[in-house]
């Protein structure tokens, strides 16, 4: 599985490999979700403020959305990085 963050600018960047992926889908609202935790370097720190849209692959994608929140913290298992959104029907919910 990867997951590629974009910038509003169209700039695109791949997240280190998932160590937790979780991607639900609702077929209605609330809409899909994911989140994903990954090993973190700070490598994305000043990208992060600008990313806007996310995408899920596995093979084919899975999900394209947008970037709710990200949250880089260090935990027992090292620093994390956890970006968490929802899928393209957010843009409707919340206007």
């Amino acid at each position: 599985m990867r997951v590629q963050l974009e910038t509003a600018e169209g700039r695109t960047y791949q997240m280190p490999p998932p160590l937790s992926c979780r991607v639900r889908w609702t077929g209605g609202t609330p809409c899909d979700d994911m989140e994903v935790t990954t090993a973190y370097d700070g490598a994305l720190a000043e990208v992060l403020p600008q990313v806007c849209r996310f995408a899920v692959y596995e093979e084919t994608l899975l999900l394209r959305g947008v970037v709710d929140e990200y949250e880089a913290a260090v935990s027992g298992q090292g620093e994390l990085l956890t970006v968490s959104g929802r899928g393209m029907l957010a843009l409707l919910l919340d206007n």
